[in-house]
């Protein structure tokens, strides 16, 4: 399953895509979100089919998950209101940017909160309850853009850290996000995370690029 937010050439922005290909690349179903909705993320759920995160314009203060089935039929919704809202409307820009299933039915997503006041942006992490319900929301000490949860619960992080140059940053959580651990990777210039995958003996595989600056060697 791809998807992707998009403009057309007059800059309009248009509804989500979400497009189904087999095993060969050949669609097999399309579908197109609400024409306000942004989609954050979208995951392959457990039980089967897929859920996707993103926000509405209209609502901005609440995170929505989607629920849809094997061939794109929307099975739920739920709309969970977090502390520092789920968007920035007037900029379009999305608070949390990645999220992933838990054990027990739950999803934990990462991102951070908007103060309006002071314009300070605090990075954190959110477990959701099956219910919809916030089970808790805990600060992060650098950013997070990507989040993995291993098979016992334990959750990796990856994001940022600036100093100068925007280098890697990989922290291991506990099921309560209590860290055990944390490591941050050298890199020149600014760096964007794609994606994680596990790696066979219990680390991790993140894939990304880094764009340098003129004045880097």
């Amino acid at each position: 399953l791809v998807w992707a937010n998009g403009t057309n050439s007059a800059y309009r922005i248009l509804p989500p895509l979400l497009v189904k290909a087999d095993g060969t690349g050949r669609e097999e179903w399309s579908k197109r979100m609400p024409e306000e909705f942004f989609i954050a993320d979208v995951e392959q759920a457990k039980e089967g089919g897929y859920l996707v995160m993103g926000v509405l314009r209209s609502e901005p203060d609440k995170l929505q998950l989607i629920k849809l089935s094997e061939t794109g039929d929307e099975e739920w919704t739920k709309a969970i209101e977090v502390e520092g809202g789920a968007m920035i409307p007037d900029r379009y820009f999305l608070l949390y940017s990645d999220f992933a299933e838990t054990s027990d039915g739950g999803v934990v997503a990462v991102g951070h909160k908007y103060l309006e006041e002071s314009g300070q942006n605090l990075y954190n992490i959110v477990k959701i309850a099956a219910s919809g319900e916030i089970e808790w929301d805990k600060p992060l000490s650098n950013s997070a853009h990507r989040i993995y949860v291993t098979k016992s619960g334990e959750m990796f992080v990856q994001g940022s850290v600036f100093s100068g140059d925007a280098h890697l940053y990989v922290a291991k959580l506990s099921k309560e996000a209590d860290k055990l651990w944390e490591h941050t990777y050298e890199q020149k210039g600014s760096i964007t995370i794609k994606s994680v995958l596990p790696a066979t003996d219990g680390g991790l595989l993140v894939t990304g690029y880094t764009n340098r600056f003129n004045s880097d060697p």
